[in-house]
């Protein structure tokens, strides 16, 4: 993000939050920037968006797993 997450409208900051990248960049941004740890939200983000990518990739695998010697 360019700009600081408070310059967007407090209703619509939970928007930010679906996008998978607002957490490694505001997780960079307190580290290199401000010279602290990232808060609790940017690691929550960072979490789910981790086990949900996980679970996507093990149900795709699952799927396609007759097929992925063939790929290979």
């Amino acid at each position: 993000m360019l700009f600081p997450v408070e310059l967007f409208p407090a209703g619509w900051r939970w928007l930010l939050w679906l996008n998978p990248m607002t957490g490694p960049i505001l997780g960079y941004q307190s580290a290199l920037l401000q010279g602290a740890w990232p808060g609790r939200e940017v690691w929550l983000a960072l979490a789910v968006w981790l086990v949900l990518l996980a679970g996507l990739l093990s149900l795709a695998l699952a799927r396609s797993r007759d097929q992925l010697a063939d790929w290979l």
